[in-house]
């Protein structure tokens, strides 16, 4: 895959392999997206529950169960954002 930078007219091409790395997270980490993933289905469940519809409420729980899980345990983005959420959270500030 290439990368590709234009200058007023010059051209030039980075090719090779991009950045890549792994993360290894760490227990406390996966514990911290367990109780928001907990947090966040019961909450859905919860307004789910006021519609009407037994049909209706089994499809958005099914729907929502697998959709924040993705959100929560996959998505990247969502996944360092809960990261740094963690991080201010512990961090204790004296004047």
């Amino acid at each position: 895959m290439g990368h590709e930078l234009k200058n007023e007219g010059e051209t030039y091409n980075i090719t090779g392999p991009g950045a890549g790395g792994t993360v290894k997270r760490s227990p406390e980490s996966w514990q911290f997206f367990a109780f928001m993933y907990a947090a966040w289905v019961t909450l859905a469940f919860g307004v789910i529950d006021e519609f009407e519809g037994a049909g209706l409420r089994l499809v958005l729980k099914i729907l929502s169960f697998f959709a924040l899980a993705y959100i929560i345990f996959v998505n990247r983005r969502f996944i360092n954002w809960q990261v740094r959420l963690l991080g201010r959270w512990k961090e204790e500030h004296y004047s």
